[in-house]
């Protein structure tokens, strides 16, 4: 048997605990609190002190203007190709050297890659040839290196009876090519050359030619080159 009793009035200021029939839907609860929003970033720039702000300003600015100045930097255009190392080398007599048989020469290369000089023979099968440094001898552009050449005799009967165009056979490289390349002198080193050989031949030095006619021009330095296969 079920039945409704007296309602029973809430007192306030009575200190026990309210039934739970007392407490109506209408009652205020509490939200319930999800999350908050964070501070958007104009509020956020707005709480910076002045002077972080002009801080901040004044670090983007000098960003901004670098990353300006990388975009804008021109590209360095790509190097020239040297050229073939005949055409860059030069080789100046300089004098004969302190020991008998030695001559002196600097070498130097006028632009382009390093060029390496690899071997060096005289030109005629009677005299030989060693330098001092031994080669090969590497020599950049703007750095002349000196060179000595030691020349020996093997059998004066045989060596020519002209010698004003002493010639020097050397073997080039550099980045491009590899030639081998004739320099031919003229005075003073057919001068040097010729007393070398009187010196150290005596009466088996064959007789000067002839001299040329007066007026007759010679060639103080040239030379021919021949093309050779760089893995040589």
């Amino acid at each position: 048997m079920t039945g409704i009793g007296p309602v029973e009035e809430y007192d306030p200021g009575d200190d026990s605990p309210p039934p739970a029939d007392a407490i109506g839907t209408d009652s205020p609860r509490p939200a319930d609190v999800i999350g908050t929003d964070s501070p958007r970033l104009h509020e956020r720039w707005a709480a910076l002190p002045p002077r972080r702000r002009r801080t901040a300003l004044l670090l983007a600015a000098v960003a901004a203007a670098v990353t300006a100045l990388l975009l804008l930097r021109p590209t360095p255009a790509d190097p020239a190709p040297s050229p073939p190392p005949a055409d860059a080398t030069l080789l100046d007599y300089d004098g004969p050297g302190m020991e008998n048989g030695t001559f002196r020469f600097t070498v130097r290369v006028s632009s382009g890659s390093p060029v390496t000089l690899r071997r060096l023979d005289a030109w005629i099968p009677e005299l030989g040839a060693s330098t001092t440094p031994r080669l090969p001898l590497t020599v950049k552009a703007g750095e002349p290196r000196f060179l000595v050449v030691w020349l020996s005799i093997y059998h004066c009967p045989g060596l020519p009876r002209d010698l004003d165009q002493p010639r020097l056979e050397l073997t080039l490289r550099n980045q491009r090519a590899q030639q081998q390349h004739s320099f031919v002198f003229g005075d003073p080193l057919s001068r040097d050359l010729l007393a070398f050989l009187r010196a150290n031949c005596g009466p088996a030095m064959p007789p000067p030619a002839p001299a040329p006619p007066a007026g007759t021009l010679r060639p103080i330095s040239h030379g021919s080159n021949t093309q050779l296969p760089l893995s040589q």
